[in-house]
This record gives structure tokens, C-alpha cells and sequence, in this order.
């Protein structure tokens, strides 16, 4: 997601507010969520609460780690909605997509495609 960097929203956060982060806990090869204090808020980063060998530093627009290669493993959520919710759209995300990969005709009734397919023009014009 490449912004201008004028339009650009920064996440509503405080000093000492509990945020959430959701990061790959590499024994498990899992995500597990944290919960963390903000320590420090600059204009272009913000700092939590973590021991001195874990990166504290992340981005004030993403919420994702600032990482000096590769790319971010951790993102930081203000609410555990927003991870339920992320969570959620990906799991609907891979359901969706496995009934509509492939070749053929779908399991699905004609007035239900139509409804699929009002929905989904309707979610272009919003």
C-alpha cells in the first residue's frame, strides 16, 4: 500500500495505551498476539513496551515493524477486533476462492450467483 506521504492517516494512538501485536512465533511457526504499552510516539514511528533483543520500533501510518531488511513479521492492531476481523476476511478470503478457482460449472444456484454478483458490484462502487 503505497501512499502520498500528505494523505497518509496516523493510527490513532496514545503514551501508555495497551495496543496488540500479532507476530510469528518462530518455534511454533504459528501467530501469536502480545499485548504491549506505547512508550513513545514520534512523527514517523512509535515505541512499545519489549525486551532490548526484540524490535520496539514501528511504523505510525502501518502499525508494522520497522525492520532494517526483509519485511515485517510483527504488526501492531489497536483492538483485538481488528485482528478477529483481519482474521476473519482471510478465512472467507480462502473459502470464496477455493468455490470459485477452478474450471466448470459452480455448486450454486442461479439466483444465488446473482445475489453473489450484486454484492460484489456493489462493493466496486463503494
Amino acid at each position: 500500500m503505497t501512499m502520498e506521504k500528505g494523505t497518509q492517516k496516523k493510527l490513532d494512538i496514545k503514551i501508555g495505551q495497551t495496543v496488540f501485536v500479532e507476530k510469528m512465533n518462530r518455534n511454533l511457526n504459528r501467530l501469536v498476539v502480545e499485548e504491549h504499552k506505547v512508550t513513545k510516539i514520534g512523527t514517523k514511528f512509535f515505541y512499545i513496551d519489549v525486551p532490548s533483543y526484540q524490535k520496539d520500533r514501528f511504523c505510525i501510518f502501518t502499525g508494522k515493524e520497522d525492520r532494517d531488511w526483509g519485511y515485517s513479521i510483527s504488526q501492531v492492531y489497536i483492538s483485538m477486533k481488528d485482528i478477529e476481523d483481519k482474521n476473519l476476511h482471510h478465512q472467507l478470503s480462502q473459502k470464496l476462492y477455493k468455490l470459485f478457482s477452478g474450471y466448470g460449472k459452480l455448486p450454486l444456484s442461479l439466483e444465488t450467483l446473482k445475489k453473489i454478483n450484486d454484492l460484489v458490484e456493489a462493493d466496486k462502487t463503494e
